[in-house]
């Protein structure tokens, strides 16, 4: 039974493009900020990022996403860049076993970190950050086209 969700910050944000960009230049893929707060209300919540905590917070909280039980990230704490790994600390940090988290991948590679971890896959194909092809080739446990099948998928 899933208890937890875990969205790659890849899966939330639309890519910039450009090194210089600010905060302010974020956008949420449509229809992501209505999800987070749906999935909230049943399910305990994480994003897992590569990226800098403060500039993944800032983002979050400038799209008022932010009130969320847990907060991960391989700068924050001494973690490897690893997903797998990543993910493995968020499960405890949620209290949740591997197996009873559901994470929202933007990425090929996030999807086999998450299988080696034993977290279900769901891929994201709206996030563009990886083709159709690479993403079955992934073997996720799902494929969604758009965050409102997620929503389905979760029953939200």
């Amino acid at each position: 039974m899933i208890k937890a969700i875990i969205m790659e910050y890849g899966a939330i944000f639309k890519p910039i493009g450009s090194k210089e960009a600010t905060i302010r230049d974020t956008n949420l893929y449509e229809g992501v900020g209505e999800s987070i707060q749906k999935i909230k209300k049943k399910y305990r919540f994480g994003v897992v990022s590569s990226q800098d905590k403060s500039w993944v917070w800032d983002a979050i909280k400038l799209h008022g996403v932010y009130d969320f039980s847990v907060y991960f990230n391989g700068k924050e704490k001494p973690l490897p860049k690893s997903i797998e790994k990543q993910l493995l600390e968020g499960a405890r940090n949620l209290g949740v076993q591997p197996s009873e988290i559901s994470c929202i991948c933007a990425k090929a590679e996030t999807v086999e970190e998450a299988k080696k971890a034993g977290v279900n896959a769901i891929a994201a194909v709206y996030a563009g950050r990886s083709t159709i092809e690479e993403l079955k080739k992934a073997n996720p446990d799902k494929i969604v086209n758009s965050i409102g099948e997620i929503s389905q998928l979760l029953g939200i």
